[in-house]
């Protein structure tokens, strides 16, 4: 008997992304925007949080210079605003509430940056009802940014212990 879990979080709109199942994207053969080490540390990433939610891919967030274009044609006002957009590497919807995660080879100084403005810039466009959790996922870790995601509350996961 198989259960299925009513996933919870209410957005205002829906997710611009890619759905992909918890399982499958343990076997896909690629997942989108990422490089063979990224790969590496998602699927790991996955596999021991193993989380039942919604896991979406390349979630669009649509950037302020996209209200640069005033009079244009349709087509190319989406085009630069899919080009200009920010791009998060992972969601989940869980039960409890939204994760935000940003994969990378090296633990760098940058993804806290990004995982701050990702967090603000979702909470503006999609509203979630849930608090929103930030993970960094890193195949290589260093001490000093480590230190610096707990003092922002930025949980972090690397693949190399």
């Amino acid at each position: 008997m198989k259960i299925y879990l009513r996933i919870m979080v209410r957005l205002a709109r829906p997710l611009i992304g890619r759905k992909v199942p918890k399982d499958l994207a343990l076997i896909l053969p690629r997942l989108p925007r990422f490089t063979k080490e990224e790969e590496i540390v998602a699927r790991e990433f996955i596999k021991q949080m193993n989380w039942d939610g919604e896991y979406w891919f390349d979630v669009h967030i649509p950037s302020e210079k996209a209200k640069w274009v005033v009079n244009a044609p349709p087509n190319f006002k989406y085009m630069w605003e899919m080009q200009t957009a920010k791009r998060i590497d992972m969601v989940i919807l869980t039960d409890r509430d939204v994760k935000i995660v940003e994969v990378k080879r090296l633990m760098l100084s940058s993804g806290i940056g990004q995982l701050l403005l990702y967090k603000d810039m979702f909470r503006e466009y999609y509203k979630p009802d849930k608090s929103i959790e930030l993970w960094y996922a890193v195949y290589y870790w260093d001490p000093d940014v480590a230190k610096k995601c707990e003092r922002e509350g930025i949980k972090w996961w690397s693949y190399i212990k």
